[in-house]
């Protein structure tokens, strides 16, 4: 069973972020980057189904220099090889274009299945899955939360949320594709072999331009960070007295008598 999945790489939600002087991106030089989570279930879910039915699992993903690191986690969980797009400018690219050039890149790979996460924890847009989906012509299922392949391989039957908590399931025939949530599964560690073997997995590169990218079909008009709505009072002093203030306050605001 051949598995195509796409990664992204994206900040540490932890970490500090500030504006660049045009407001219209996140200055990003002293960020680290890791594998959106999304992705990494969906990669995780693709390798469990090549352990249990073979086949390959190819990575693809668009990006600059740091997205490789991020290949290279997946490669060391397990996936096969990859198809890196590099272009610094991609964070200006609208989703439908991104979709476009996934596609464009991987269309001789012919997948049974193709895995994505159901969004991008940076952009929270959830759109490149579906739009790659029409691309290959292929159903696709979105926000994915358990996924059971059938006994010849031909259809697959998964679950999905909706809203209120609510779940259906969805049978379809392959070659499909399904937007993985988190939770569907707990994403392994790297081993030691699986790194040292992840460094001669191949990647093959494609160089875009920027007429390869086009132009944006959406326009950021700018960035702001958000305000605080509250104030925070530390209250001074021992324990008891802490503890004093801390219910005499409560009673002002009428949480309790």
């Amino acid at each position: 069973m051949n598995i195509l999945v796409c990664v992204k790489a994206v900040p540490d939600m932890e970490s500090h972020f500030t504006l660049q002087s045009d407001s219209l991106h996140i200055e990003d030089s002293n960020l680290v980057y890791k594998m959106n989570s999304f992705d990494e279930c969906a990669v995780e879910e693709a390798l469990k189904m090549k352990e249990k039915n073979g086949g390959e699992v190819v990575i693809v993903s668009l990006g600059d220099d740091k997205t490789v690191q991020v290949m290279r986690k997946a490669f060391a969980m397990g996936a096969d090889r990859g198809v890196f797009l590099n272009n610094a400018s991609f964070k200006d690219t609208d989703a439908l274009t991104v979709a476009g050039l996934l596609h464009k890149a991987v269309s001789d790979f012919k997948p049974d299945l193709i895995l994505t996460g159901i969004q991008a924890e940076d952009d929270i847009q959830a759109q490149v899955g579906p739009a790659l989906a029409e691309l290959f012509g292929v159903p696709h299922a979105s926000v994915v939360v358990s996924v059971v392949l059938s006994e010849d391989a031909k259809k697959i039957k998964v679950k999905r949320e909706l809203e209120g908590g609510t779940l259906e399931v969805v049978e379809m025939s392959l070659p499909c594709l399904l937007t993985i949530q988190t939770g569907i599964n707990i994403p392994r560690y790297p081993s030691l072999p699986g790194i040292m073997k992840a460094k001669k997995k191949e990647i093959k590169e494609i160089k875009l331009s920027e007429s390869d990218l086009g132009s944006s079909k959406v326009e950021r008009v700018t960035l702001l960070e958000p305000q605080p709505e509250g104030k925070v009072e530390i209250l001074q002093g021992d324990a008891k007295s802490v503890a004093t203030q801390l219910i005499s306050k409560l009673k002002e605001r009428k949480v309790f008598n």
